[in-house]
């Protein structure tokens, strides 16, 4: 009876991950068909239409549709620093249009335009711009170059800290 017993747990074990993985094929296919072109567009807007398009594999991977490639598609270590860069925030607004289809949680960017040349950064300034209008974002930056393009809240910059006094705790 304990034989029996366990190959009744081994065959619900099996119908579990089964189901799981089913679940999760299920899942990606869908976030895959729907990833690519919310990525694809903001990638096109933030590089002003040099690359228009991504594509998007079962496991997530992604490609950048690149039309002067041999291949039609590269990885995203073959594009440049500031394009990758692009091409990760493109993916982080598409996947929160995803994930939040009616809600609209705050967009925190932590300097994401350092690698941007002018022209690709100013896209990016006005597609937060164009974002802001639907939800809070959020730019933490060091730099005073960003403050024309929204509500600049300055952050006060601390003292010295004061010496402890010898002998008190």
């Amino acid at each position: 009876t304990e034989l029996l017993r366990l190959g009744e747990t081994v065959a619900v074990y099996d119908l579990v991950v089964e189901t799981m993985l089913a679940a999760r094929e299920r899942t990606l296919v869908r976030a895959q068909d729907q990833l690519a072109p919310l990525a694809g567009a903001y990638l096109a807007e933030l590089t002003g239409g040099r690359y228009t398009s991504t594509k998007v594999d079962s496991d997530l991977n992604v490609l950048v549709v690149a039309p002067d490639s041999p291949e039609g598609a590269v990885e995203p270590g073959r594009l440049s620093k500031g394009t990758q860069a692009q091409l990760y925030l493109a993916l982080r607004l598409a996947l929160m249009d995803l994930l939040f289809p009616s809600t609209r949680p705050p967009l925190f960017l932590d300097d994401p335009f350092v690698k941007f040349d002018d022209g690709r950064r100013k896209a990016a300034l006005q597609l937060c711009q164009r974002i802001a209008r639907h939800r809070q974002v959020i730019l933490f930056t060091c730099s005073t170059e960003y403050d024309q393009w929204g509500q600049v809240i300055f952050m006060p910059v601390p003292g010295p800290l004061p010496m402890p006094t010898p002998g008190r705790a």
